[in-house]
């Protein structure tokens, strides 16, 4: 907890040197021109946790792991609130823990799927966030290289991680570092997670669903950026926007709070939107589409015990 304090100090931080360089009148200003497109913005929150469980639901189906849809609909608002609260959203993972409780299986069996689901997160908003970097860099062969480098270490990852021999093949590596008491726990837990791993042929179809998360997860920030009149390519705000995802999972602030700001505001700049209209874009939607359906979870976390 003392962790996450200081983490969410760093964002307050660069929120408040944000502010204090675009000049708060500015911001409050922007927010004023906001026009009625922006209840849309609600709509498409709905639609944005509904995917998100179809993609989660159709690994676990996938897995021969049944559970209700609309019981996993609350569980992944729940994964939203941990995650929101957490830096690099790592928090997300404790959803395999309610849905143990919920299906008495072990953790680690469970975990696989969570596992899964943000590796296809990463892949495609690291493919979106190389197209982003090529529009906003230009000739920046140095941070190209960064990102097509961190994007191959996700593909390495995931081959690694598909295949318990891969994974067994590291860890061997580095078992001689390991406490000898941990040996047998580690087994029994890699074990579990390989139990119902899934071969990458059948990740084609929640890969799928992925992209369709993602295409309606941007369209909620756009349409934000239509009710403050700003008209730009839906692509080119998609890749952008990818970019500054990737950037905010940067695990240095609580929920990308901060550093999701100061890289839209930067990002979006050569294309000729206000520092102001893009701070209160990412404002907005960090208020609909993440600390509204945290406060959610968070209830839900009470009423669940």
């Amino acid at each position: 907890m003392k962790a996450t304090r200081y983490f969410s100090i760093i964002g307050v931080i660069i929120l408040f040197f944000l502010v204090k360089n675009i000049g708060l009148g500015n911001i409050l200003e922007s927010f004023k021109t906001i026009n009625y497109l922006v209840s849309f913005a609600f709509v498409i929150l709905f639609c944005i946790i509904v995917t998100q469980t179809w993609k989660w639901y159709s690994i676990l189906h996938i897995q021969g792991i049944e559970v209700r849809y609309w019981r996993l609909f609350r569980i992944n608002i729940i994964g939203i609130f941990y995650g929101t609260l957490t830096p690099g959203r790592a928090g997300s993972f404790l959803k395999a823990l309610y849905l143990k409780k919920e299906l008495n299986k072990p953790a680690m069996e469970l975990t696989s799927s969570v596992m899964l689901e943000r590796l296809l997160d990463f892949l495609l908003v690291g493919a979106l966030a190389l197209v982003g970097a090529f529009l906003f860099v230009g000739g920046n062969a140095n941070l190209l290289i960064t990102l097509i480098a961190i994007l191959l270490i996700f593909i390495f990852g995931l081959i690694v991680i598909m295949k318990k021999e891969n994974f067994l093949f590291f860890y061997k590596l580095f078992e001689p570092l390991i406490p000898r008491r941990l040996h047998d726990n580690l087994e029994v837990y890699i074990n579990n997670f390989y139990k119902r791993m899934l071969k990458k042929r059948q990740l084609l179809y929640p890969a799928f669903i992925t992209v369709i998360n993602w295409i309606v997860t941007y369209s909620g920030s756009y349409v934000i950026a239509l009710a403050l009149d700003i008209h730009v390519n839906f692509f080119v705000f998609m890749s952008l926007f990818s970019l500054a995802t990737m950037i905010s999972l940067i695990p240095i602030t609580v929920g990308g709070v901060g550093t999701r700001e100061l890289a839209l505001v930067t990002l979006f700049a050569p294309f000729g939107i206000a520092k102001e209209s893009m701070f209160t874009i990412s404002i907005l939607s960090l208020v609909i589409f993440l600390i509204i359906p945290s406060i959610i979870g968070w209830i839900i976390t009470l009423v669940e015990k």
